[in-house]
């Protein structure tokens, strides 16, 4: 009793003292590692047409501004974590679940945390479109920058250089530190973009968590029996209801543009024997972490099916040594295919089947690879007898070929390899650099 005494008490204080002081100011005392940001929309591109599919048109905004430099956008400070959440407000995207409207949201750190303990952001090592990347530098031991994945290994990130890049792969800071030497690591997070919206604390029904919904369950910290209510009082998670949570929903009242009671549930899973790549499972039931509801019962889950990133399974790490995802073509006689293009495939080591889809893999069309910047080694096989002018033109990363023939095949033509730089192996039919063990070729 005490204690929710004097959680009214300073209720009172706080909510009749005449304040002098700013919005900004009485922040400040709330949260003293409180970060300035910007938001630039009106500087926006907005030649674009949005699909309704959050992490679609996350990246549709983003691109849209591709090219854009910090003084076309205006920004003023370190500003990839504002381009991020400026491109999710002109996507529409909810602010429960990519937080726009946070005040601390220029800051990566703060970003992250916050994701991640109010936004139900999901840990992902699978990265697919629509997730954000998130750079750690292990040396400086902070975040230093986040962009938006366009795929598994590309994503559009602002402030990349002091404009707004597209086809991003890796990352280096300032003071040296980077993704190839190892001191910076990439963390990504998969926003809750299908979580149901919900609204915490309405105790009124009024749709929205306000002064009103505060004073109520104020009264209820100090008389439960004359002010019931189903609504959660120990917000802060400590076991008690006292004057932390009445801090709580004072703060929340004052700024509910800054979330500080979630607007999506936060999902916990009990615990289940979770399905894997190629076993199916169960997902445990899970409820929300602020509120206690239930969000769904436990239930049957097929198999992941495998991740492969550079022929080594994300989830599992079984080893692939082949690429899948090539482009392929089923020649007129129906008896073998043909390499038309890199296709899907964004394996870093590029190894052509010599079987696809239980027909050999026999030949290479003409520019299949034609300026490929993802591919630094390529290997093929013994089944393919042709080989087009040009096959492989242009790929400025590309250091060596490994062909399973002892010599040139009479059926590859004499420029299969006429515009590339990289060193040609003859007689290997794997690539030494992944080392994956005779046992899987």
């Amino acid at each position: 009793m005490k204690k929710r005494g004097a959680a009214v008490l300073l209720a009172a204080i706080l909510l009749f003292l005449p304040f002098r002081a700013t919005a900004l100011e009485i922040w400040e005392a709330f949260d003293p590692d409180f970060l300035f940001s910007e938001t630039k929309t009106e500087n926006f591109n907005t030649d674009f047409t949005l699909s309704g599919h959050p992490a679609e048109d996350l990246i549709t905004v983003a691109l849209a501004q591709s090219g854009k430099t910090t003084n076309q956008l205006g920004y003023t400070e370190a500003w990839c974590a504002d381009f991020v959440n400026d491109c999710a407000k002109l996507a529409g995207i909810d602010k429960g679940v990519i937080p726009w409207s946070y005040s601390a949201r220029g800051s990566c750190t703060y970003l992250y945390d916050y994701m991640l303990n109010r936004c139900a952001a999901e840990q992902v090592t699978n990265p697919k479109r629509g997730d954000l990347v998130f750079y750690y530098c292990t040396v400086c031991e902070t975040f230093r920058h986040i962009g938006i994945m366009q795929s598994a290994t590309l994503s559009v990130e602002g402030n990349y250089g002091g404009r707004v890049n597209a086809a991003v792969t890796t990352y280096n800071d300032p003071r040296g530190h980077s993704v190839k030497s190892g001191d910076v690591i990439r963390l990504f997070l998969r926003p809750s973009y299908s979580l149901p919206t919900v609204v915490h604390g309405d105790t009124d029904g009024s749709g929205v968590f306000d002064e009103a919904d505060a004073a109520y369950l104020l009264r209820t910290l100090l008389a439960p029996e004359r002010y019931p209510t189903d609504h959660k009082i120990d917000l802060n998670g400590d076991g008690e209801e006292d004057v932390q949570d009445a801090l709580f929903l004072l703060r929340a009242a004052l700024f509910p543009e800054e979330g500080a009671i979630p607007a999506k549930h936060l999902p916990v899973f009990a615990d289940a024997d979770a399905p894997t790549c190629t076993e199916a499972g169960e997902i445990g039931e899970s409820h929300c972490s602020f509120c206690g509801q239930l969000l769904s019962v436990r239930r049957k889950a097929d198999p992941l099916g495998h991740d492969f990133v550079n022929h080594v399974c994300t989830r599992c790490h079984e080893v692939r040594p082949e690429s899948v995802g090539l482009e392929m073509k089923l020649n007129d006689e129906k008896t073998g295919y043909t390499v038309c293009g890199i296709g899907e495939c964004a394996d870093a080591d590029v190894v052509i089947p010599s079987v696809f889809e239980g027909l050999p893999v026999t030949a290479i069309s003409l520019f299949a690879f034609e300026n490929v910047p993802s591919m630094k080694t390529l290997t093929i096989p013994l089944s393919v007898t042709e080989v087009g002018a040009g096959a492989i033109f242009q790929c400025s990363s590309l250091t060596a070929i490994y062909c399973a023939a002892p010599s040139l095949p009479d059926g590859w033509s004499p420029h299969w390899a006429e515009y590339t730089s990289a060193e040609i192996f003859w007689g290997m039919d794997k690539p030494p650099s992944l080392n994956f063990g005779e046992e899987h070729f």
